[in-house]
Parts: structure tokens; sequence; C-alpha cells
């Protein structure tokens, strides 16, 4: 016989029993944002825009790809700061996150804490390109006149802090010249502005550069890998110039708001890394210029501190600053 204090009780035994059940799974999104901070064409963006396809197909979820460049990636990876932590709105980016917290004291954000793993996929090395007229055809040429007049040579870059400005940065140290940092917020008009000879050099993403060499509308004179590119045999390292020890080169990653819940992540870092592994992603990778890496989740998240303190290490024997 059901009596007044079995009724009064039930509220509270469904709490009870609500309270001790396993928590419902995070609803996966209904749309994915991968969120670039740099321009169209850059190798993050290439990468990018090929992953999106990827996961679209996959997970059968619709993954738009928003440019946001400006401010040395700063603008668009402070918006993946500030979105939701639901797995909607991913960060895809270069080494140019491990730069930031050493080249701006005052971020909107923290680099290391705000942003949880996701994937890592891919490597790029950077070609150092100047005017097909120009008669500058090796690092020894520019050095030599560098050192003969001072800062009257520059160098172009997508912004500070990126591995364009780095990369100038890290010269200029090495050999102990003065080249004009040049940061533009549209990489595009800087190429431009190289191609004419307006600027002296620039450094570019093999993704971006090769069609631009092939076309003949830039000439490259060295690559910043410790080795030579397979894409470009024939042009030396800046290392083979007399500056060993020098060597840039970039993963791309991607990385989500932190707190984002690991059951929204983890299909979408399974996702990414199938596709890193595939082989229609290593000839998507030679036709960029780019180099096919497939980083596991645990090693990639392990690897983040030590990939801050090493870049941390590079800014300050460079001596690069947002300046």
């Amino acid at each position: 016989m059901t009596t007044r204090r079995t009724l009064l009780k039930a509220p509270l035994l469904l709490l009870a029993g609500a309270a001790s059940a396993s928590p419902r799974a995070a609803p996966a999104p209904s749309v994915i944002r991968f969120i670039v901070p740099g321009s169209v064409g850059t190798g993050a963006d290439v990468t990018g825009r090929y992953m999106a396809r990827e996961v679209e197909t996959s997970r059968r979820t619709p993954v738009v790809v928003e440019n946001k460049p400006g401010a040395g990636g700063v603008i668009g990876t402070d918006f993946v700061a500030k979105a939701p932590p639901d797995g909607s709105t991913i960060l895809i980016i270069s080494a140019n996150h491990y730069v930031l917290p050493w080249i701006y004291k005052n971020l909107p954000f923290d680099a290391q804490n705000d942003f949880a793993p996701v994937a890592s996929f891919g490597s790029s090395t950077l070609a150092v390109v100047v005017a097909p007229d120009s008669p500058y055809r090796s690092i020894q040429d520019v050095v030599a006149q560098a050192k003969r007049h001072g800062d009257a040579l520059s160098y172009s870059s997508a912004g500070n802090g990126t591995l364009s400005h780095i990369s100038g940065a890290l010269l200029n140290a090495m050999a102990g010249t003065r080249i004009k940092h040049l940061p533009y917020k549209n990489a595009s008009q800087g190429l431009i502005d190289v191609s004419s000879g307006a600027v002296t050099l620039g450094f570019l993403g093999m993704a971006g550069a090769l069609p631009l060499i092939k076309s003949g509308r830039l000439k490259a004179i060295a690559v910043t890998s410790a080795a030579r590119s397979v894409y470009l045999p024939e042009v030396p390292a800046v290392a083979e110039s007399g500056l060993g020890g020098y060597d840039i080169s970039s993963p791309f990653i991607a990385l989500s708001p932190q707190s984002t819940p690991p059951a929204v992540l983890r299909p979408l870092s399974e996702g990414i890394s199938a596709a890193a592994e595939s082989g229609s992603f290593k000839t998507f990778c030679a036709t960029q210029g780019l180099e096919p890496v497939a980083e596991s989740y645990a090693s990639f998240a392990s690897s983040m501190p030590q990939e801050f303190a090493r870049w941390h290490k590079l800014v300050q024997f460079a001596s690069a600053t947002a300046g």
C-alpha cells in the first residue's frame, strides 16, 4: 500500500539515482570551425583545409575553415581561447603557437594553459626567397652586403612572432647582421614587395613558396631546415652557408579551448591522426612541399612543454621581440 511517506521519498530517491548515474556523454558539435590565425595559402591553411575535408567525411559533420590573420597570429588564437569549450572551435596553427608567449609580454590568453591538445600533423620548412632579378644568389651574398651596409637590407614576415620573423632574427643573431624586420599584416603584400625588390628577402613556408619559385616570381637562395629539402634539392640549407646549427622547421598542430571534454576531443583527435597516417595525406604533402607527420595524441600532449621550452631558448638566442 502506498503511503504519504513513500510518496515523499520518491523524488529524493530519483535525485539520488541521478547523482549516482554515470554522466551523459557530451554532445558532439553539429558544426566544427577550424580557425587559422594566418592568411589563405599558408602551410597551416592548406593543411587545415585538407584535414577539414577528411574530418567532415569521416565524422559526417560539416567543418568550416575560417582565416583570422593579424598580430602575428594573436587575433585568431585569442578567438579560439575564448570560444566555448565544446569542440566546435579548433585552432589550426604552426609552431608560431610556441613562440607567442616569448614574443609578447601581455597576451590576452595563456598559450600554455588556455588550450587542450588535439593532434599534430605535417611539418614545413621555410624557403629564403628574393626577387627573380635580385643580385643575391646565396645567404653569403646577403650577409656580406648586410655587414657592409648595416640595416639597409630588409626582410618581410607575416608578423611579429611568426616563424618568418624568428627565422630572420636568428639569421641576424648568428651572422652578426642587422637586416631590418618588416612585419606585414597581409603576408601576400610582403611577398609582392619581395618579388619587386622593394624588400630584400623573405622567409616563406614551402607550401606557399614552391608555386612562386617554380613560376619564376621568386628565387630561392636557401631553406631553413637543418638539411636540404627534397622539394628544392638544388637549394642549400642556411646551415651550409657558414651558419652551422641554424634550423627552423614547423609542425602543424590542432588545439581546442581548455576544458573541452575529452570525450568530445578524442574522436576528432583520432580522425586527424588517422588522416595524417594515410597514403593520400603523404601524396598531398608531396604536392605542397610538406613533410607528413602522424603523432599520437599522447605523444603530442607530452611533447608540448618541451616544445615551449625549446622555442623559448630559440627566441632568447635570436633576441626576437614584438617591437
